[in-house]
């Protein structure tokens, strides 16, 4: 089960968007057969959805992936096919591709990213390693909070951003910072979800890669 939050936008999880559309009859399943019914409802929605690799240009913004064939790279249309119409989250374009374990379904897969940029301008080294990280959460925990009672009134979890699961470093040598969220998720049964962001500083913006992932895969 993977989730994630881009800035204050919590995502749900992938069997959301199938659980809104089930009848009475798919909630008298069990674990097994609901499990199978999801993995055929993901299949028909992914059928024409396929993975790159290799030189990747991310469209609007001036960056170009190299992605081995580990890796299934989705582009932005078909990363907002897994993550609303699959996963069933609100629309966001600011999604610009996926990446997953290479052959693993996004239906199923025990890890996924999700690539986004911000057209910040330049972000200096100093900058980044001089950023205050105990305010950063504590303005991060309130916009959540903040986000809460919208997410509950539209039907999806609401999440705790319990601190930091692994705390910021920045990397100079790569203008590179790293941070990973510690998460419960409301309809987890107290299960910590989380959720690792990668950020590199260029001139003209920041690229996020944001992993998600159970929070033991740390």
């Amino acid at each position: 089960m993977i989730r994630i939050i881009v800035a204050a936008t919590v995502l749900a999880t992938a069997p959301f968007a199938f659980a809104q559309q089930a009848d009475d009859a798919t909630s008298d399943m069990s674990a097994e057969e609901a499990q199978a019914a999801f993995e055929a409802y993901a299949a028909d929605t992914l059928r024409d959805v396929a993975p790159e690799h290799g030189a990747i240009t991310l469209g609007r913004v001036p960056v170009v992936l190299s992605v081995p064939d580990s890796v299934d790279y989705y582009d932005g249309k078909e990363s907002r096919t897994i993550l609303e119409d699959l996963w069933g989250n609100p629309p966001d374009d600011t999604v610009l591709g996926m990446f997953f374990p290479a052959g693993d379904s996004p239906a199923v897969a025990d890890w996924g990213a999700v690539i986004t940029y911000e057209d910040t301008g330049y972000v200096s080294d100093d900058d980044a390693a001089n950023m205050d990280y105990d305010k950063l959460l504590k303005d991060m925990q309130k916009s959540v909070r903040q986000t809460n009672p919208e997410l509950e009134r539209q039907g999806y979890p609401t999440v705790d951003l319990v601190g930091w699961a692994e705390p910021p470093h920045y990397d100079a040598s790569n203008h590179r910072l790293e941070w990973a969220k510690d998460l419960i998720f409301s309809d987890s049964g107290g299960q910590h979800t989380l959720n690792y962001d990668m950020r590199v500083l260029g001139r003209g913006g920041v690229l996020s890669v944001n992993f998600i992932a159970p929070v033991d895969a740390l």
